[in-house]
């Protein structure tokens, strides 16, 4: 990917240096140290955005020596306000569309760019229990996951 990238910034003449340290020395030089330009990493976004997507966008993410938060340090008043009206708004109709102004926003002033979006599925038998209780799934504990007979 970083290539790809590498590439299309030289077409439009941006000079680029392609670095590719190993995963500890990028994770601390994105968001301990703070020490890039352009930083590639992984994202997944579960269907609920607060906090895991929104943590991204806001100030309460910007965590120095956390990885995986706000490491671009972009902070936005009207980004603060919209996502506390998500994490309170229960009304699915309004809070749908409040979700929707946060990508609209996202998209328009952060300097985070979606390259790839990659669709996830998960495949369990009918035994399997409990292996979806949390609305981050890709993060969820296993602890009270267990097989029917």
């Amino acid at each position: 990917m970083a290539g790809i990238v590498k590439q299309g910034l030289e077409e439009v003449g941006i000079a680029v240096e392609l670095a590719v340290p190993e995963r500890a020395a990028a994770i601390k030089r994105i968001y301990t140290d703070y020490d890039f330009d352009l930083a590639i990493s992984n994202q997944e976004n579960p269907s609920e955005p607060v906090p895991t997507t929104t943590q991204y966008f806001t100030t309460d993410g910007i965590k120095k020596g956390v990885p995986f938060r706000n490491a671009s340090g972009f902070s936005s008043a009207d980004m603060e306000a919209l996502v506390e009206k998500i994490r309170i708004e229960t009304e699915p109709a309004r809070r749908r569309s409040l979700v929707v102004d946060f990508e609209k926003l996202a998209t328009q002033e952060a300097c985070n760019l979606p390259l790839v979006e990659v669709e996830t599925s998960t495949v369990a038998s009918s035994r399997v229990q409990n292996y979806a209780n949390a609305p981050d799934t890709l993060a969820a504990s296993w602890h009270d996951v267990w097989l029917a007979a």
